[in-house]
């Protein structure tokens, strides 16, 4: 079995997002883009949420098709944050590409 390092892109922006309770499950969509270049064998996009005090509240991520991934060509991609149950005190999303070798 191979290990993966994950290492967090630095050229990667949000462009858009929105995000919504549906359920029980909190759910995060985008638009993205890099601005240079880079080359991993898996992508992923982590959202981290957290509540008005910066106390962590969940983590999830979801993987995204190399074949996604080229400079200065937006992607989008959802993210669903499953079992939320805090919705309300939701206060920032933080949302970043991690690539994998």
């Amino acid at each position: 079995m191979q290990s993966y390092n994950p290492t967090k892109i630095e050229s990667f922006e949000v462009t858009s997002k929105v995000s919504r309770l549906e359920g029980s499950n909190y759910v995060v969509a985008g638009e993205y883009k890099i601005t240079q270049m880079t080359n991993f064998e898996m992508y992923k996009i982590e959202v981290v949420i957290r509540d008005e005090k910066g106390v962590f509240l969940q983590r999830c991520s979801s993987d995204v098709d190399k074949y996604n991934i080229e400079t200065e060509k937006t992607f989008t991609k959802v993210v669903v944050c499953r079992d939320f149950s805090d919705s309300s005190s939701v206060s920032s999303i933080e949302i970043s590409l991690m690539g994998y070798k």
